[in-house]
């Protein structure tokens, strides 16, 4: 019998908002020792600037996500629990990570390097298909949640708020 380990990925959009499992089978080409990560309350998990395309599925805990401002401040923007992504913006664009990740209460994820990544992509292609698919979903609903938030935004100032 094989053995695998299965993590939920919890990645929401306008239609569907059932979690995927992200399942990690006995034999593959990427270990749990490999990618499981624990981090304490206070963590950076990710750098603003970096030019890092480790992409993390959280798997317990709280990450805050910080924007840079041009105050030196930076803007918080979200929060992160059990099921989300972080890191895949980075990894599907190329570009350099745009906002910091901050642990708000002790944390594991499962850390997946562009180098795993790669294996992955050539000894089980259907895995990487589905990784992409999920990371591509993942962007999309942040996306939209920006597109919402920067319409709420727009309203309240026309409306002198």
């Amino acid at each position: 019998t094989q053995r695998s380990t299965t993590y939920s990925v919890t990645v929401p959009d306008s239609t569907d908002t059932r979690p995927f499992s992200f399942i990690l089978p006995t034999g593959s080409p990427i270990s749990l020792a490999e990618i499981l990560v624990h981090l304490a309350a206070g963590d950076s998990l990710i750098l603003a600037s970096q030019k890092v395309k480790d992409v993390f599925f959280v798997v317990s805990g709280q990450m805050g996500v910080h924007l840079p401002a041009s105050t030196g401040n930076a803007v918080r923007v979200r929060s992160m629990g059990p099921g989300t992504i972080v890191g895949e913006i980075a990894y599907l664009t190329g570009l350099p990570r745009n906002a910091d990740v901050i642990c708000e209460e002790d944390a594991e994820v499962l850390k997946l390097s562009e180098a795993a990544i790669k294996r992955l992509e050539e000894k089980d292609r259907d895995l990487a298909a589905l990784l992409m698919s999920i990371f591509s979903r993942s962007l999309a609903a942040k996306l939209a949640q920006t597109n919402a938030l920067l319409t709420y935004s727009q309203s309240l100032a026309a409306s002198g708020h």
